[in-house]
């Protein structure tokens, strides 16, 4: 008796420390990888990185798993608007650029900083936008925006501004009063080009099997994806032209009461390798892109996602 029970107290024990040591933190989860992207691929860098939800199972185990499929919703505009600023213009939207030793006469036209300015009169090394003598008058930016509103520029009716993220126009003279949409000076008449590619969501599987899909209605204003392409540690590995769609399509929300849209969607394999950092496009004309976030398939040893 004595025996047997100093046999199952041994076995009990070692048994207990196993686990133990298992489940401690002297066990630690493997650490994670990750690829850090080169600097010709600045680009990709202003997106923001992004991981798998996590399930942190019960049990032996405490490192943390991805679950699938994986959602990744699209960036908003205003991390796309990042990715625009960091790509060249569209060809000959953009006037010569200033120069602080060239002489400008009454009516020529030079660029600076993404944006084309107008000399009223005579001039040289006064900065476009800054000069307080107000010579230079600017004239929109390289999509064919408006000019900022400004409290110092009177405005005849039918002018238009572009102000926080909106393009207004004057319903009649006016200065100093800040567009809005309630304001009864200003109206409403568009946003800012370009138009982005509808927001999306990719959704992929744990094979890497891929398929995004987006709605387009006029009353958003957004545009057709002609193309798309991805993005891997930095470097474009696929791409395409959208091709698929389906026309008259409502949103959730209001079906039967909005201005029938098309819907776009497609698929891809995407592969997944842990040390990737990984980045899908759907872009509208030559530099207008709307991209996911940067995903890392490094599932072990980060903390839960925010």
């Amino acid at each position: 008796m004595n025996t047997l029970f100093s046999i199952r107290n041994m076995v009990t024990w070692h048994v207990g420390i196993f686990l133990g040591v298992l489940g401690s933190s002297a066990y630690a989860c493997p650490a994670p990888e990750t690829v850090a992207l080169s600097a010709a691929s600045k680009i990709e860098n202003v997106l923001p990185l992004q991981r798998p939800v996590y399930d942190k199972p019960t049990g032996i185990s405490t490192c943390p798993w991805g679950m699938w499929p994986y959602s990744i919703p699209a960036v908003n505009d205003t991390y796309a608007r990042k990715v625009l600023a960091m790509t060249p213009p569209p060809a000959g939207a953009l006037a010569p650029a200033w120069q602080s030793s060239t002489v400008y006469q009454a009516g020529q036209v030079a660029s600076y900083n993404g944006r084309n300015y107008r000399a009223k009169w005579w001039t040289t090394a006064e900065v476009p936008g800054v000069a307080a003598s107000g010579v230079w008058e600017e004239m929109g930016d390289a999509y064919g925006n408006p000019a900022a509103w400004s409290s110092k520029i009177a405005y005849v009716g039918g002018a238009k501004v572009l102000y926080d993220g909106l393009i207004y126009q004057a319903k009649w003279w006016t200065q100093g009063e800040i567009p809005t949409p309630t304001s009864t000076t200003w109206a409403v008449v568009g946003l800012p080009n370009p138009k982005f590619p509808a927001l999306f969501t990719l959704i992929v599987n744990a094979k890497g099997q891929a398929t995004w899909q987006t709605d387009i209605f006029q009353e958003t204003q957004q545009a057709r994806s002609d193309r798309w392409k991805l993005y891997v540690n930095g470097v474009v590995v696929q791409q395409g032209t959208v091709t698929q769609t389906e026309t008259n399509v409502c949103p959730p929300t209001s079906p039967g009461a909005c201005i029938p849209g098309t819907r776009q969607s497609g698929a891809l394999t995407i592969p997944i390798k842990m040390t990737d950092q990984v980045s899908f496009w759907l872009c509208a004309g030559t530099n207008v892109c709307r991209p996911t976030p940067r995903i890392t398939w490094a599932l072990k040893g980060y903390p839960p996602a925010p």
